[in-house]
């Protein structure tokens, strides 16, 4: 009965698993293939280099401020983002906020909006002579007017203004789920022995979510090396190459140039990075949890 009953689930969950087989794990496959090939142009028949494709990316310097700035964008981002969220999560959990679920709304509007509304809103607003620069001039800072997007030194540091805006809410989403499972008598037991606000949230609430934290960061910095839609759009990887990141490396070399082989070559690349990133931080919050 029990061996009917799993045949009869594997039949119902096959369409899911040949499609994931087809569309995700084929698609990987053919990506390692297309790295040790060589097209002159997608109509031409391709031709078996090798790993040359991986010794030219191996000298690359694109590749390597590339990743330089995922680095950076990564750090910067989760970390942010991570305070920002849980702070307002845990400002946000009590019962005596007035308007609670209008603030949560509020909070958790941007990430809602397309990357591309985002995009252009925000070259709008960072522009020479916009709104933000206007505001600073007009609250007696103007000696901290940027050209935000045109600088090569502060426009990375835009992107990722652009995207703690965007994502914070996603980890306040998180939080506050966490928040709703913690034992509420734990909380009380602690303001009863005299721990300050401070305290609870540090020594009780924090340590608690030590999965949701790790949840965010690992998809965090995954998100950030898949990160295409904010430099593709708001600076197209410049300028000068300051904002350049892999995924925007990739469109340029396989789209604008047709180097397909070595576009395969970084998109390899970044799938190892992404895998081996996961794969490390699972096994050390696991050795920790032993």
């Amino acid at each position: 009965m029990k061996r009917n009953q799993n045949g009869i689930g594997l039949i119902f969950i096959s369409p899911s698993l040949i499609l994931v087989g087809v569309v995700v794990y084929f698609g990987i496959a053919y990506t390692f293939w297309g790295s040790t090939r060589e097209w002159s142009d997608i109509r031409s028949p391709s031709t078996s280099i090798g790993f040359a494709n991986f010794e030219k990316m191996a000298q690359d310097p694109t590749v390597y401020m590339a990743l330089k700035h995922i680095l950076i964008f990564g750090f910067l981002t989760v970390l942010i983002q991570m305070s920002l969220g849980f702070f307002a999560a845990v400002m946000l959990s009590g019962d005596t906020i007035i308007a609670r679920n209008i603030h949560k709304t509020f909070i958790f509007l941007p990430v809602i909006i397309s990357p591309a509304v985002t995009a252009i809103s925000f070259r709008q607003l960072m522009s020479p002579d916009g709104e933000i620069n206007s505001f600073l001039r007009f609250i007696g800072l103007g000696f901290l007017q940027q050209e935000w997007l045109a600088d090569t030194r502060v426009t990375l540091f835009s992107l990722v203004i652009i995207n703690i805006w965007q994502w914070t809410s996603f980890s306040f989403i998180l939080y506050q789920a966490a928040l709703s499972q913690l034992d509420q008598e734990i909380l009380e037991a602690a303001e009863i022995d005299g721990a300050n606000y401070r305290q609870v949230i540090t020594r009780i609430i924090a340590p608690q979510l030590k999965g949701t934290h790790l949840t965010l960061i690992i998809m965090g910095f995954i998100g950030s090396m898949k990160t295409f839609e904010l430099p593709f759009l708001v600076t197209g990887g410049g300028p000068a190459g300051s904002t350049e990141f892999l995924t925007t490396y990739i469109f340029d070399q396989t789209v604008s140039r047709f180097k397909f082989g070595y576009g395969s070559t970084l998109s390899v690349l970044l799938c190892i990075l992404s895998i081996t990133f996961t794969v490390v931080l699972l096994r050390n919050s696991r050795q920790r949890n032993m």
